[in-house]
């Protein structure tokens, strides 16, 4: 039996986003939600997650790219890697946005990604590293398979994820004794003409336990298989358990 979290991101990103992730945690087909809480109407969103507080895993899905007073993530990305963002800039965010996500909860998240993986970057990683606070987790996008899947319609955007930082962030966390889950997997082109369930079937095969799933149920075709008896029927045949990460 694989134990996994199974994390849907983008909660408060807008009302259809949020409200299919409420119905797929009362399903139970969930045991992450990964949270903007940069919305002016996150509070409103939130309250919706309240009663499922000590049910599921509770993110702070960090954001420098969704916003009017955020540049897009191809500007952030050539900024960080020229090492030209203000870290101090990065911190104060972070710490408003981690602010915002306890007065929403009472408590701080239980663990910190980033929206478009922005939390992977140069600069960006050493801030969410230097500001961790047990008994958080970290999640890490690293996964050195995706050098062997060039056939793959999601390769350019997979390598793209891993070489943009994916290794570094993992040896920082590792350094650093900071929890941290064992691959990632959920990444895969929109374009692609293949159905949801054959690309999540691959990534069951593919994950390992301890490991994370990303997954974005506000897409109909994302929402519609996990919200079927399928999925179900999927999980069940590859022996695969969700669970909350201090469960793995």
């Amino acid at each position: 039996m694989k134990k996994i979290v199974l994390c849907a991101d983008d909660y408060g990103q807008n009302n259809v986003v949020s409200q299919a992730i409420v119905e797929l945690i009362e399903k139970k087909h969930l045991s992450a939600t990964s949270c903007i809480t940069t919305e002016a109407d996150f509070p409103q969103h939130a309250k919706q997650l309240r009663p499922f507080i000590d049910q599921i895993d509770l993110g702070l899905h960090f954001n420098l790219t969704e916003g009017e007073k955020f540049q897009g993530l191809g500007k952030l990305m050539i900024s960080a890697f020229l090492k030209r963002l203000n870290k101090q800039d990065i911190e104060r965010e972070l710490k408003s946005q981690l602010h915002q996500f306890e007065a929403c909860f009472g408590r701080l998240p239980d663990y910190i990604d980033g929206h478009q993986h922005i939390h992977q970057l140069p600069q960006i990683r050493e801030v969410i590293v230097e500001n961790w606070q047990a008994p958080m987790y970290i999640r890490s996008t690293d996964n050195p398979r995706v050098w062997g899947d060039w056939k793959k319609p999601s390769y350019l955007k997979r390598l793209i994820i891993q070489a943009s930082g994916a290794k570094a962030l993992k040896n920082l966390l590792e350094q650093r004794g900071i929890p941290h889950n064992t691959n990632f997997e959920g990444v895969r082109s929109f374009q692609a003409k293949t159905s949801f369930r054959h690309s999540f079937l691959q990534f069951l095969e593919t994950i390992e336990s301890g490991g994370i799933i990303m997954c974005h149920p506000g897409l109909k075709s994302e929402y519609d298989y996990f919200s079927s008896d399928e999925f179900n029927a999927d999980c069940d045949s590859k022996k695969i358990k969700l669970v909350r990460f201090r469960g793995l």
